[in-house]
């Protein structure tokens, strides 16, 4: 069973990135979330506990407000805080009774996205025969060797998975922003989740 979680973003409101090492600290953005790619939610405030079955795992991803396609946002560090409002040490999540049964890992999803490749060089003009085309001008092809292709959107995200436990969780998410392939910044925030 899993459960993602995807906060928007809009860049274009962030304040001045931090680095990696001392991100900018930020309020809850707006998320939505689903259970085993069922339908998303609403958007809801940023404040909002996501609620989630035990033996969960749990994906956190971002996306950027306008769904530019310049726009990269990806987590880069996972700090697990309090569960149910009592600090968790390093001991308790390496040890056998802990809230959090996996280390966090870091990948990305690839969703397909069909294009179109041209091959060969580029034509000059010349006479087409197609009567259809021939009455109206000369004509360039851009050639029958053509292939449909499927490019990847990256999605980048980080996952973890829930114990047999109650509780809630509240955590840190730090991430990265980038635009055009630089980077904009590093931002960090603290949201929650209640595992029942």
């Amino acid at each position: 069973m899993r459960t993602q979680i995807v906060f928007q973003e809009n860049y274009d409101r962030l304040p001045q990135g931090g680095t990696y090492e001392s991100p900018a600290p930020v309020g809850h953005p707006p998320l939505k979330y689903r259970h085993d790619n069922g339908s998303f939610t609403s958007w809801l405030g940023g404040d909002t506990t996501v609620v989630v079955p035990k033996n969960e795992r749990i994906q956190i991803w971002f996306e950027d407000a306008q769904q530019r396609t310049n726009v990269v946002m990806a987590p880069v560090r996972l700090v697990l805080g309090t569960w149910n409002s009592k600090n968790i040490t390093l001991d308790q999540i390496n040890g056998p009774d802990t809230p959090v049964t996996s280390s966090p890992s870091f990948s990305l999803n690839h969703e397909d996205e069909h294009g179109y490749v041209y091959n060969g060089a580029n034509p000059n003009w010349q006479t087409d025969n197609i009567p259809a085309i021939t009455r109206y001008m000369q004509g360039v092809e851009g050639g029958r060797d053509g292939s449909a292709e499927t490019p990847r959107v990256h999605e980048p995200y980080v996952q973890f998975d829930f114990a047999d436990y109650d509780g809630t969780l509240f955590y840190g998410v730090e991430f990265v922003v980038t635009v055009n392939g630089s980077v904009h910044g590093y931002y960090f925030f603290d949201p929650n989740i209640r595992v029942s």
